[in-house]
């Protein structure tokens, strides 16, 4: 951290007690862990009659719809909700992992007058934030969240209690990583006794996609390669790619999961083209790897054992090949 003043969980909560006029914010197409606990805080506070809005720089995914009311996220749009950002009385930024994930948003925060607050569980360098609440050891944003929210008297209603769920499932792999820990199980106790019901959860996660989606899992599945004798599972996917099957760049993210299930493999790498000159890597280790320390290298960021970067200017194929190649070498070192 280059930048902004560390702070705990007794600072943060000082924090939101203080402002008013607060924007909520996450990274560009949001997943269960920023728009869980955006939508958390944003509830809790309205029910403490904060002036809050959620803005985000992307749509809600179809697939975390359910979680939303109408009206709750606004998407910014350039032109229109520039003033909003400008005449904040302060700015909070979720599970961001990195300022350029703010996409469109970037500049209007970076221009506002408002003070800054991150809350993360990334660590990456950071010059635009003023307060930062940052525990990498921490599971997810929704763990930190939670903790804010307790920490200022706030009960865990079931409105409350199910965006921090699906954040915490989403980014434990269901409870699965080495981020779970006993604490872990005992929030999620929390939630079901606020009136979570897990297999509505699960159901509404993984039982919706439609069947372009499903396919295209497929389709990148068995183009995966391997490296290394096996120890590195690696796949490109071009927009040529996915226009050819109907996909959209979102869903080709999902197939990064699946790296670590094939026998062998120690670490995993997508290279996913967003541009015609900009790819974002998203890496995966079984957890002896450190793929952190590579994504950092490329102004990326994240954890030990799940990192990404973006590229730009760069051609596919030959960025591709360098970070494959690094791969190559960070297990041949072992």
């Amino acid at each position: 951290m280059t930048r902004g003043l560390a702070t705990d969980v007794e600072g943060f909560a000082r924090f939101l007690n203080e402002c008013d006029r607060i924007i909520l914010t996450t990274h560009m197409t949001p997943d269960g862990d920023g728009l869980g606990s955006e939508l958390a805080l944003y509830r809790f506070l309205k029910k403490r009659d904060k002036d809050v809005r959620i803005l985000n720089c992307s749509s809600v995914p179809p697939d975390l719809r359910f979680l939303t009311r109408s009206g709750e996220v606004l998407t910014f749009q350039k032109g229109k909700h520039e003033p909003l950002v400008e005449g904040a009385g302060s700015i909070i930024a979720f599970d961001l992992g990195g300022a350029g994930r703010l996409g469109r948003m970037e500049a209007p925060v970076r221009a506002a007058q408002a003070p800054k607050a991150l809350l993360d569980h990334h660590i990456f360098a950071n010059d635009l934030f003023d307060l930062l609440f940052v525990e990498a050891q921490a599971s997810s944003s929704a763990e930190l969240t939670y903790r804010v929210i307790k920490h200022m008297g706030g009960k865990i209603t079931q409105d409350i209690a199910e965006p921090l769920y699906i954040g915490i499932v989403q980014d434990t792999g269901s409870f699965n990583y080495n981020s779970t820990s006993p604490y872990t199980h005992r929030m999620a106790a929390e939630f079901l006794e606020a009136g979570v019901n897990p297999y509505r959860i699960w159901k509404k996660l993984h039982c919706q996609k439609p069947f372009d989606r499903v396919r295209l899992m497929g389709l990148n599945i068995a183009r995966i390669d391997l490296h290394a004798s096996g120890r590195v599972a690696a796949l490109k996917v071009d927009l040529e790619f996915l226009k050819q099957n109907k996909g959209e760049v979102r869903d080709a993210f999902e197939v990064v999961n699946h790296f670590l299930s094939i026998q062998g493999v120690d670490v995993g790498c997508l290279a996913l083209q967003i541009g015609s000159e900009k790819t974002k890597f998203s890496l995966r280790s079984a957890g002896t790897f450190d793929v952190h320390a590579i994504a950092a290298e490329y102004g990326g960021g994240g954890h030990r054992f799940a990192a990404g970067f973006t590229v730009d200017e760069r051609v596919l194929s030959e960025i591709y090949d360098e970070i494959v190649g690094r791969l190559v070498r960070l297990v041949r070192e072992d």
